[in-house]
């Protein structure tokens, strides 16, 4: 029965491990601006997600012309392969590395903040996504609102005007401050493996999700149950019949 529930609880754990977190996607256009660092674990704690962003940037990010951090409200990793602008922009910069998995977000304007203290002695610049106007400082903070497929075309044309902006050398890291809530990440996919390439994070459908493992969850409440009533069952022992011993004459 322990080891019955031990796993019942696994399995519910992880079902939920997923939920309330958004991915971190980084690349930049030319070599030397990211470093090798990147964390081990799959699901990272919102401390941990902002810590290794830094870290995955190198101490020459700030030679870059321009360095753009994009804050999809509601993102979630399950997203990512309704982004066809990003997936090619990804796909084909010089240099990339992604977290899929950061609880409660990356505090987007804070990790702006950091960079543009750092690169561009405190300016940071808030793009306005309908007219992508106030490029024209270092640091970039664009914040998007609204589902994920009506922000395609948004992305698409921001990568086109900070190209022309950057002249072709950027930094971007692309995630969200406000994960999609846990209601509706019953629908969404958990990857049970980490990535092993770039393009996995583009991919669309995963092994294990959330409702699966909902469903393992119920089996095993099923087997414990079947499992007491056995035990149970087995425990009841029939009553044993003595006979009187005859009397000696």
């Amino acid at each position: 029965m322990k080891v019955t529930l031990a796993l019942l609880t696994t399995f519910i754990s992880a079902a939920f491990a997923f939920e309330e977190t958004a991915p971190c996607l980084l690349w930049a256009s030319k070599q030397g601006y990211l470093s090798t660092t990147k964390a081990d674990q799959l699901v990272l704690q919102q401390h941990e997600g902002m810590d290794s962003v830094l870290k995955s940037l190198s101490s020459n990010v700030c030679n870059s012309q321009r360095i753009a951090v994009i804050d999809q409200l509601g993102l979630h990793r399950a997203d990512l392969p309704k982004l066809d602008s990003l997936k090619t922009e990804y796909l084909t910069s010089a240099a990339s590395t992604h977290y899929e998995y950061i609880a409660g977000g990356v505090p987007a304007r804070d990790l702006a903040q950091v960079l543009a203290n750092q690169c561009s002695h405190g300016d940071l610049s808030t793009v306005d996504p309908a007219d992508f106007s106030n490029m024209d400082t270092k640091v970039l903070l664009m914040t998007m609102s609204g589902s994920v497929q009506d922000s395609e075309p948004k992305l698409q044309t921001f990568f086109g005007q900070l190209q022309k902006h950057s002249n072709n050398d950027y930094v971007v890291i692309y995630t969200s401050s406000q994960p999609k809530p846990s209601t509706s990440t019953l629908q969404q996919r958990a990857p049970n493996d980490p990535p092993v390439t770039n393009t996995s994070i583009f991919e669309k459908y995963q092994l294990f999700s959330p409702a699966i493992f909902m469903s393992l969850a119920i089996m095993f409440l099923f087997v414990f149950i079947a499992g007491v009533g056995i035990t149970w069952l087995l425990g009841i022992q029939t009553p044993t019949h003595t006979e009187s011993k005859p009397k000696k004459n």
